[in-house]
């Protein structure tokens, strides 16, 4: 998916399950040492798109949907071409950023923060 967080994600993951397909929603990386250590590589050592995006499919996902991996959609879009994709969204602006600062996120820079988080408590798997 190409949505951001708080635009139907958790909804459309559990569709998507329902059609036989295993989405990686954004929890998963807290469960996975790989994906966390290829995604924070990606997103803040400039490392590699394609590695981050094998992951997935090493860890046997088929689809992906909120953090981190909705930062890579151009390069899954470069990679597999012919992939469908799902953009969900709010019905406004104003609405997206009430759920989502009331949530856990906050978009003064959460995000990045659980992400280096991430990188960090990786290391000590």
């Amino acid at each position: 998916g190409a949505g951001l967080p708080n635009t139907g994600t958790q909804s459309l993951m559990v569709a998507l399950q329902e059609l036989g397909y295993e989405p990686c929603h954004g929890g998963d990386f807290w469960l996975n040492t790989t994906l966390r250590e290829e995604w924070s590589k990606y997103l803040f050592e400039g490392g590699d798109a394609g590695h981050a995006i094998s992951s997935l499919l090493d860890a046997g996902f088929d689809a992906n949907l909120d953090v981190p991996t909705v930062f890579a959609w151009k390069e899954m879009m470069d990679m597999f071409p012919h992939a469908k994709v799902v953009l969900t969204v709010r019905d406004s602006g104003e609405k997206w950023y009430t759920s989502f600062s009331t949530k856990m996120h906050h978009p003064t820079g959460m995000i990045e923060f659980n992400m280096r988080f991430i990188a960090w408590y990786s290391k000590l798997d």
